[in-house]
């Protein structure tokens, strides 16, 4: 849960835009995350977004790739994966994120 409240006070997304960023949304070597309207989501203002990656928040990013449990980042980064996920790569719900915080 630290994560996704790092996240949000380092990019200024809503928690809904945070809940459906994938990682095939961040360009790493540009450091640009994309937030895309897509058919189970849209965005506030209905437009894409473009947020720059500073230092802080790519150190975040590396830091969430690396808490895989099985030790094979390989196996973590799955570009269709969401970056907060329940196990098995569930989609988070906004519910259930408000319960937690």
């Amino acid at each position: 849960m630290n994560n996704i409240i790092k996240f949000a006070l380092l990019t200024g997304c809503r928690l809904n835009e945070i809940l459906n960023v994938q990682w095939k949304y961040i360009n790493f070597q540009d450091r640009i995350i994309n937030i895309f309207n897509k058919e189970d989501f849209k965005t506030k203002t209905g437009n894409q977004r473009q947020i720059p990656v500073s230092d802080e928040l790519f150190k975040l990013l590396n830091e969430i790739l690396g808490q895989n449990p099985n030790g094979n980042i390989l196996n973590m980064f799955d570009p269709e994966k969401y970056i907060f996920s329940l196990r098995y790569g569930t989609r988070m719900r906004i519910d259930f994120v408000s319960k937690e915080f």
